[in-house]
């Protein structure tokens, strides 16, 4: 199991981190203009995992908080990071792998209040399936270039169940 794709599809957090919806496609009636829409597959010339927000009657695309594997080398004064450091598979008394489960860290990066980003982080791991164990709000506090940073990391556990042979080697 790879979770990275997991991982990026739930952190797609906004710019100002209002309420967001995940939608196919945009909609054409029953518009709610105080959330942004995060498209999960391509609408038109809209590509999946862009955000959209209905402002004066119009679709306008909205900016999101960059999010990196890892290392992040852009400028912006907010991102987040991420990594997995377990991956282990549950067994059937058959020998075949019955669940995979990814451990990892995201971690949250700014300059500013890291509250309202840490809240967004553990409200789209909820509302995406992801178990979020638990976090560290005020983890540190770091300068770099003269420049305050705060650093904050949420835990993540994803799980899924499958029905696959155990790879080779493992088991015999």
């Amino acid at each position: 199991m790879n979770a990275n794709p997991y991982i990026l599809a739930a952190l797609v957090i906004p710019t100002g981190y209002e309420d967001t919806q995940r939608v196919a496609a945009l909609p054409t009636e029953g518009i709610d203009t105080s959330i942004v829409y995060v498209l999960t597959a391509d609408d038109g010339e809209k590509a999946a995992g862009t955000l959209w927000k209905n402002v004066a009657g119009e679709w306008a695309e909205q900016t999101a908080v960059p999010v990196e594997y890892q290392h992040y080398d852009g400028g912006a004064k907010t991102y987040i990071t991420f990594f997995v450091y377990a991956e282990t598979e549950t067994l059937a008394a058959s020998g075949r792998v019955k669940r995979r489960t990814a451990t990892g860290q995201i971690d949250i990066w700014t300059t500013g209040d890291k509250q309202p980003v840490y809240d967004a982080v553990r409200k789209h791991l909820r509302e995406s399936g992801i178990k979020s164990p638990g976090g560290v709000p005020d983890a540190s506090f770091d300068i770099i270039n003269d420049e305050p940073w705060f650093h904050a990391l949420v835990e993540f556990s994803i799980s899924e169940d499958v029905d696959a042979e155990v790879a080779s080697g493992y088991g015999s």
